[in-house]
């Protein structure tokens, strides 16, 4: 008897202060976990492909010299519209530019997402959430390179 008293103290015992502050930051660490894996497991933004016109609409705005790799046009729902992203080469600097369009088939407005977009085409700048550049860029950048070992 005496020995599981002794066990039981060092191991920190049932009405032990130790126990009790230790189970609250057990409880805030799997909190944090949950949450992570909530937001981890929100649904990812889809992939879009863009009609040639749309990108001959952007195209039409910026340099003649400037080489759009429109096979690679991938767009992403944002809010009211779509972030289209497209590679470009212009000047001797290769770009992923990204556009604000409101309809992907017949597009009204269409605005430059960042300032690669600006440099490229004279549309007016209205900058875009970070989280929505990024996946329309990385959809672009799968187009780009294609299904293989290399791809992302």
């Amino acid at each position: 008897m005496i020995l599981a008293l002794v066990g039981a103290a060092g191991c920190g015992g049932v009405g032990d202060g130790a126990s009790s502050t230790a189970r609250p930051a057990t409880t805030a660490a799997l909190t944090t976990t949950t949450t992570a894996a909530a937001a981890s497991a929100a649904p990812a933004l889809r992939c879009r492909t863009v009609p040639r016109t749309t990108v001959r609409l952007i195209a039409s705005h910026g340099n003649a010299k400037t080489r759009f790799q429109a096979g690679a046009a991938s767009a992403v729902r944002v809010g009211s519209g779509y972030a289209v992203s497209l590679p470009a080469l212009a000047g001797a600097s290769r770009r992923m530019a990204t556009w604000f369009v409101d309809s992907l088939r017949a597009p009204a407005t269409v605005m430059s997402g960042n300032v690669d977009a600006l440099r490229i085409t004279n549309w007016p700048l209205d900058t875009l959430g970070a989280e929505p550049l990024r996946q329309s860029q990385l959809c672009s950048t799968r187009a780009l390179r294609g299904p293989g070992p290399v791809a992302p």
